[in-house]
């Protein structure tokens, strides 16, 4: 559920000493709307299509004005991530470090299919999420752990963190108040790192609820 998981190495940045015709024909056969700018390895901003309609083709990039500079972090979460992309229109945006260094692009059609596949999004309830030590990882015994709360598990995804030592396990629960099963979850020694339900939601997260479900129910 963080930037470093959503990364698709399939979409392409660009140098600044590229020109505005080859970045225009990549975005056309990628579908993207913006290119992702580099300086080396350092990231400079985005450029729509739209901006480069009004320079010439042999157009190098940094003689063109950058009118976005959206980023996220390697650790920044779903949510983050998909406020920064639909608040402003984008279709991907770039995964910097604290030094403004390049790591990978994550595209907005990755987030959507990931929630489409994995959490059963018309059904009503909470998303939870857990870290493990891999050793320790048990879907079984979490899902034992849940039902005894009369709750059940619709969709489960695991992702590896980044120590690579432990797993984030983010499940689909059929229950909006979830507090008893994150209290049992803690009883047997698993972090919940996260819980997703309207009940605990404050008003700036309610409105990126709100967002990410009117956008899939579309």
């Amino acid at each position: 559920m963080i930037a470093l998981n959503f990364i698709d190495k399939n979409i392409n940045s660009f140098s600044i000493k590229d020109t505005a015709a080859k970045v225009r024909q990549a975005l056309e056969q990628t579908g993207l709307t913006e290119a992702i700018v580099l300086d080396e390895k350092h990231f400079v901003g985005m450029i729509s299509k739209e901006d480069m309609l009004e320079y010439g083709e042999n157009s190098l990039l940094k003689e063109i004005p950058m009118q976005m500079h959206e980023s996220v972090g390697p650790q920044s979460h779903f949510f983050e991530i998909w406020t920064r992309i639909v608040e402003n229109h984008l279709s991907c945006i770039a995964v910097v470090n604290d030094q403004d260094e390049f790591i990978g692009s994550i595209s907005k059609q990755s987030l959507i299919q990931f929630y489409g596949q994995c959490f059963a999004m018309s059904e009503p309830g909470c998303i939870l999420v857990l870290n493990q030590r891999r050793m320790d990882y048990s879907l079984s015994k979490i899902a034992r752990i849940i039902e005894e709360q009369d709750c059940n598990v619709l969709g489960s995804f695991v992702s590896e963190a980044s120590d690579s030592t432990s797993v984030f396990i983010t499940l689909k629960l059929n229950c909006h108040d979830a507090q008893g099963i994150v209290n049992s979850l803690q009883r047997y020694g698993i972090e919940v790192v996260e819980l997703f339900s309207e009940e605990r939601f404050n008003d700036p997260l309610q409105d990126r609820f709100n967002m990410l479900m009117s956008y899939l129910n579309l």
